[in-house]
Parts: C-alpha cells; sequence; structure tokens
C-alpha cells in the first residue's frame, strides 16, 4: 500500500516546504497530486479519479455505468458549482475580507448550491448509491 504525503500550501506567499509553489505546479493553484513519475496533476475530480485507480478498493464505479456517471457529476458539480463559489470579486489575494457586501454575495452563491447537496442526502448517506470518493472534494476544496 502507497501512501500520499501531504505538503500544506501558504496561500500567502506561495510556498510549501518544498519551495516556491508556483515552479511546482504552473497553475499555482491546490490541490495539486505529484505522480510516481514527478509529474503533477491537478484538479479535483481528476485527482480523486487517479487515486481511486491506484487504489486496491473500489472507490469508483465502473467505467460507462450509470453508477460512474452520477459520480462524475457529483464530483464535477461540487468542485465547480460548489467550490469555485466561495471566491467573492472582494477576495484580496487568497482570503476574503469579512465585510457585510462579500458575506452576502458569497452567500447568496453558495447557500443554494449547498441546499440542493442538502436535499440529495436527505434520504441518503452518500450522493450516489455505494460510493464515497465523490464525497472528498467537500474537505478537499
Amino acid at each position: 500500500m502507497q501512501f500520499i504525503t501531504v505538503t500544506p500550501v501558504n496561500l500567502d506567499t506561495h510556498t510549501t516546504s518544498l519551495g516556491d509553489y508556483h515552479q511546482l505546479n504552473q497553475k499555482n493553484y491546490v490541490p495539486a497530486l505529484q505522480t510516481e513519475s514527478g509529474d503533477f496533476m491537478t484538479e479535483c475530480a481528476v485527482i480523486l479519479e487517479y487515486i481511486s485507480q491506484q487504489s486496491p478498493l473500489p472507490l469508483m464505479a465502473d467505467y460507462a455505468t450509470e453508477q460512474y456517471w452520477q459520480q462524475r457529476m457529483w464530483l464535477n458539480y461540487i468542485t465547480t458549482e460548489l467550490h469555485k463559489n466561495f471566491i467573492s470579486p472582494f477576495r484580496k489575494g487568497n482570503w476574503l475580507p469579512n465585510t457585510p457586501e462579500s458575506q452576502d454575495l458569497v452567500h447568496s452563491r453558495v447557500f443554494p448550491r449547498i441546499a440542493y447537496v442538502e436535499k440529495a442526502l436527505a434520504d441518503q448517506s452518500f450522493l450516489v448509491a455505494n460510493s464515497s470518493v465523490h464525497q472528498m472534494p467537500i474537505y478537499l476544496s
């Protein structure tokens, strides 16, 4: 079994214990996963699918099944529609200022999307039956 080493990124200085994050990941945002070949992989849904393919456990449904497409739909919804809406035009660097305007804007964008996820989880523990990998972006993001 292989382990993943987590290297925190200082979002203010764009540095890690390995040095300048710009040099490691030219897209300059997280998450990023360095593969065994030394290349960096980005995009949360892609990283999660890659990890699932490396795992001896069945984390993703078989390709091209209805469950697989449902997983992909939720992965992309969470990483794009939910996560990206925590960003506001009032953002300074990597942090949102604590102003009523920025809070109202973020709330108006995020709350309806969270409500959609909550509704989908009202009668079940996972967004897609017999699956858990698509829950991870909520915690990674």
